[in-house]
């Protein structure tokens, strides 16, 4: 599992402060509020995006990229 975190993470439109996010295998499993370091954790500069692909799964995309 990958765990990467931003300043600001965009979900349905609302963007949140200090967001953790949780990727395994491209797909979005957790989104939390970053209350305490985790280990394990990118910070990642700018926004995190995350939005459904066709089948109705979460990703998340970093400077136009998607993240796996």
């Amino acid at each position: 599992m990958r765990r990467v975190a931003s300043n600001i993470v965009v979900l349905n439109g609302k963007n949140l402060k200090q967001y953790l996010v949780e990727i395994e295998n491209g797909i979005v499993v957790g989104c939390s509020k970053l209350t305490e370091e985790k280990p394990m954790t990118e910070w990642l500069s700018g926004s995190i995006i995350i939005y459904r692909d066709k089948a109705g799964k979460l990703r998340a995309m970093h400077d136009e990229n998607e993240l796996r």
